[in-house]
């Protein structure tokens, strides 16, 4: 049991510069150290169990990452990855779907 909070717990620590690098695309630089900490503040520490839908959260933005990047450079790179992420998410849970249907 505690692995699988551990495992949770590096998932979001991963998160954390993705979570940035989407603040810092739609808000500049200014606003997005704050968002970031919100982010840390609020997200895991409410519930910290390892539930699979906290891993669809971490998909999710990741694919979003990804998708920031691809406007950013126009490359395909970030558009398989966001792929090759929204599939994890929906192997994981059936809820992978809503990123899928957002990201068309």
């Amino acid at each position: 049991m505690r692995a699988m909070r551990i495992a949770v717990v590096f998932a979001f620590i991963l998160t954390i510069p993705i979570a940035y690098s989407i603040a810092r695309c739609l808000f500049g630089r200014e606003k997005s150290v704050p968002l970031c900490i919100i982010w840390i503040v609020w997200a895991l520490p409410q519930y910290i169990a390892s539930m699979p839908s906290w891993y669809n959260v971490f998909l999710n933005f990741a694919a979003i990452g990804l998708f920031t990047i691809y406007l950013r450079e126009h490359a395909r790179w970030p558009l398989v990855l966001a792929g090759m992420v929204t599939a994890l998410s929906i192997s994981i849970k059936v809820i992978g779907l809503y990123l899928l249907i957002a990201s068309l």
